[in-house]
């Protein structure tokens, strides 16, 4: 079974909640966020564990490339921006 943490963020509730389910029920940790503000906040405070970061590229607050932008800090991630 796979393990590791994935952080997920959108700002659709119940889509977040139902990839979150369906990654869980595969063995991963998520660590959810319903905008880029608090999902930049959950990496800074977990940026050791966490393995992706799925984001919704159409989500009002900008989640895709404030995601991109703010990630370029941490290389350790591959980017498809």
């Amino acid at each position: 079974m796979p393990n590791g943490t994935i952080l997920l963020i959108d700002d659709e509730a119940l889509l977040r909640q139902a990839v979150a389910r369906t990654l869980e029920l595969e063995g991963y940790t998520v660590l959810q966020a319903p905008d880029a503000h608090r999902g930049l906040a959950m990496l800074r405070d977990h940026a050791a564990d966490v393995l992706v970061i799925l984001s919704d590229g159409s989500c009002p607050t900008g989640v895709a490339s404030t995601c991109c932008r703010a990630t370029k800090r941490w290389p350790r991630w591959p980017r498809w921006c």
